[in-house]
């Protein structure tokens, strides 16, 4: 089987030899090895592509997401940012995917482990982001990003970003008076009942300094 089959399976599109297996309600369930592929390799390579390529399929998921996704600013803040990053994790993946493919034409005798030692980190981001598209989570994604500890360095940062959201938001809220959308279950209730005080208090004081530079105008 060619290698580069692997790889464009990889980015989301199986061949004549990887192809899609459906479930039985017709959803796409995986990417494997074809029974023309079966009978070309041994069970041990195919098991190993196999187990490859299925993160082909998560990504190609990740893809459809982001990419059929027209109007952000009919998202909810956090979806919103939770899709941005995606964005930029599925261009690094692709870039990665392209040096691969330039690392195995020169040198021809980089096999299946070498592909798989390439994408380690990459299956991790993947699998958990498409866990949380696949299950309808990303309404919620401030709450679900929370309770996620990784150790994915692209986790890591895609959980930074979306927290970075939620504190600009609290300090707009603060800072101006903004609405704040419901608390989300982290926060406790003390400490939200504290920053809606003094998100009040600000808008008052702002409505009061408006009210007594209108009349200092009269």
């Amino acid at each position: 089987m060619s290698k580069h089959e692997i790889l464009f399976a990889l980015l989301g599109h199986p061949g004549q030899l990887i192809n899609s297996e459906k479930s039985e309600k017709g959803s796409l369930c995986a990417y494997k090895c074809t029974p023309l592929a079966k009978t070309l390799l041994n069970k041990t390579e195919v098991a190993a592509i196999n187990q490859i390529v299925h993160t082909g399929c998560f990504f190609r998921r990740l893809c459809d997401y982001v990419y059929n996704f027209d109007d952000l600013s009919c998202a909810d803040k956090y979806e919103a940012a939770f899709r941005f990053m995606l964005d930029e994790f599925i261009a690094g993946y692709e870039k990665k995917i392209a040096c691969l493919e330039r690392d195995l034409l020169v040198d021809d005798a980089l096999g299946l482990g070498f592909i798989s030692a390439r994408i380690a980190d990459d299956q991790e981001w993947i699998k958990t982001c498409h866990h949380i598209v696949s299950e309808e989570k990303c309404s919620k994604i401030l709450e679900v990003m929370h309770r996620v500890y990784p150790s994915n360095a692209n986790l890591v940062r895609m959980k930074e970003f979306i927290h970075g959201v939620f504190i600009d938001e609290v300090k707009n809220f603060v800072r101006y008076g903004l609405d704040l959308p419901t608390m989300p279950s982290f926060i406790s209730q003390l400490t939200a009942h504290q920053i809606r005080f003094i998100g009040k208090c600000v808008n008052e004081y702002r409505l009061i300094y408006f009210d007594l530079k209108l009349s200092s105008l009269e």
